[in-house]
């Protein structure tokens, strides 16, 4: 209770030191020790120690002897709890306690603190116990003042927005030094439970300003107007937090409440963590998928063009077999209608104005080539057997019947004929020109010494035949070889169609795979979306804290 009234300045020292334990404690003889050893912040200590009350007597000469201690002290507590380090916050409280302690004195005090004042925890980098404190904070602002509570809801006025400096260094931001001084004697002595009490008497003396302003007004009023206001009614606020009674079970419950969901939040980040390292392996498998893509879409506008190539080499080509076709058809035709002919006038020719005795022979004029005349002999010389004397006579007399030339032309095929030498002997040597003019009086066949007849020559017919039957022959053979090559081109055409539609194919099942992936991606999208969407307000109190601390 006399605390509460106010200590003097002559006692607190010592009563800062006896109700803190660090009158003998042990880290006071490592102090000096701890100087010594370099640290990993002091670039960071020496950069806000001029930003640390920089208006107080004390610090505000540029490395001067405050600032100096200062320095000496948090340099000290960063190499003995290598844990916490150095945070701003704690600058704050050091500058405080060397106001009223020597430089000993007050690194003994800060030791004791931060191990048994929960001031540790706040400052770790986690800085889950000031999540904690909020979290009660809020609670115990929802059952004294509710309508203050409602209006910071609605406003999304969270008490991490404007409490978090009053946790972090005991109001010694925002309140007069004897205030904040006076604030220390109670923490001291009462521990982090009159933070809670002083925080509600201040929101309960700004209630009427807060309840009619919006949120930036609200933040400027607990920042710049309301601290002069509350030096003004410092007593009246003391002995308002005073009344505020408290229920430890209670606090100690929501803080169970907090850890819980704290936990729950932690999985949700590992999970976050987890989608997005996730989400890049589908972005790369994406961008990987895409290039593949472009790359199956040129090979099929390339096989697209490919095919409309074929499809038109298979047009000419077909056009092309249509038209050998009927060449080939028309060349036939022609052939068969030049064989009947010549067959024809082979049987029906005139026949020889002289016969002989023996055999009946034309010869050529004498101005005829003698190679024509050698192979015309060759292709229609013929021997004729005896016991088809009768009826060849009946055709020399009567004429040939439509039989008999049939007959006689299968029989006259130059394939059955019998080719003699150029010399055309008679059976016994006796050239076949030599016969009497008596045989061919008769106006039959003679029959030579022998028995056999001789069959009158038609070289010019026979040599019309061979030739035209030559010519049909090539015709035919190069109609088939043309047949032969567009029937190959075909088949690599259909070949290389075959190839097409088998890329075809594969580009349509990449697709589709790029489509699933796609849809995977969007999936995870959402998920991410949403768990980030939940994790705002935890990212919104961060950085709140951190526009507070600086």
């Amino acid at each position: 209770d006399l605390i509460r009234k106010g200590v003097p300045d002559e006692y607190r020292p010592l009563i800062w030191q006896l109700y803190t334990g660090a009158y003998d404690s042990a880290p006071r003889r490592l102090y000096y020790g701890y100087l010594e050893v370099e640290s990993p912040v002091e670039k960071a200590i020496r950069r806000d120690i001029a930003r640390t009350f920089p208006k107080h007597d004390l610090f505000k000469e540029e490395n001067g002897y405050g600032q100096e201690t200062l320095f000496r002290v948090i340099k000290a507590y960063s190499v003995h709890d290598r844990e916490v380090g150095y945070c701003q916050g704690s600058g704050f409280i050091v500058g405080l306690l060397l106001m009223q302690l020597p430089e000993l004195d007050s690194f003994a005090v800060l030791v004791q603190l931060m191990n048994d004042y929960r001031l540790r925890e706040m400052y770790k980098p986690s800085m889950v116990e000031l999540g904690v404190c909020m979290y009660q904070l809020e609670r115990l602002l929802a059952e004294h003042l509710p309508d203050l509570y409602t209006h910071f809801v609605t406003h999304s006025f969270a008490p991490s927005l404007y409490a978090s400096a009053w946790f972090l260094t005991l109001f010694s931001t925002i309140l007069p030094i004897p205030m904040a001084t006076r604030v220390m004697d109670m923490y001291i002595v009462e521990g982090v439970y009159f933070i809670f009490r002083m925080a509600l008497a201040i929101l309960k003396f700004s209630a009427e300003k807060l309840l009619t302003a919006d949120m930036e007004s609200m933040v400027v009023y607990l920042q710049h107007e309301g601290p002069e206001q509350w030096e003004q009614h410092s007593s009246a606020i003391f002995e308002s937090a005073n009344a505020f009674k408290l229920n430890i079970k209670k606090l100690k419950k929501l803080e169970k409440e907090y850890l819980t969901m704290r936990s729950q939040e932690r999985e949700d980040q590992i999970e976050l963590r987890r989608l997005r390292t996730e989400n890049g392996l589908l972005l790369q498998r994406v961008t990987r998928l895409e290039e593949e893509c472009g790359l199956m879409a040129d090979r099929l506008v390339q096989s697209q063009m490919i095919r409309a190539q074929e499809a038109e080499t298979m047009l000419t080509l077909r056009c092309e077999l249509s038209v050998l076709r009927r060449t080939h058809a028309e060349a036939v035709a022609a052939a068969a209608k030049a064989s009947e002919e010549s067959s024809s006038k082979c049987h029906y020719s005139d026949l020889p104005s002289k016969q002989t005795d023996g055999a009946c022979s034309v010869r050529s004029s004498e101005d005829e080539d003698p190679d024509e005349l050698h192979a015309d002999r060759s292709a229609t010389d013929s021997v004729v057997t005896p016991h088809k004397q009768s009826g060849i006579v009946s055709q020399f007399v009567n004429g040939p019947s439509a039989d008999t030339a049939e007959s006689l032309a299968d029989e006259m095929h130059p394939a059955e004929l019998t080719l003699d030498n150029p010399s055309m002997t008679n059976g016994h040597g006796e050239d076949s020109s030599d016969l009497t003019t008596d045989s061919f009086d008769s106006g039959l066949p003679c029959p030579s010494h022998s028995g056999f007849f001789t069959l009158p020559r038609r070289r010019t017919a026979r040599s019309l035949s061979v030739t035209s039957t030559t010519s049909n022959a090539k015709s035919t053979s190069t109609g088939l070889d043309s047949l032969h090559q567009l029937q190959s081109d075909l088949v690599m055409a259909r070949t290389r169609e075959a190839d097409a539609r088998s890329e075809l194919l594969d580009l349509k099942t990449r697709y589709h795979e790029m489509e699933e992936v796609s849809v995977l991606s969007l999936q995870l999208y959402v998920r991410v979306f949403f768990l980030i969407s939940c994790m705002v307000s935890q990212y919104q109190n961060i950085v709140w804290i951190l526009r507070f601390c600086f």
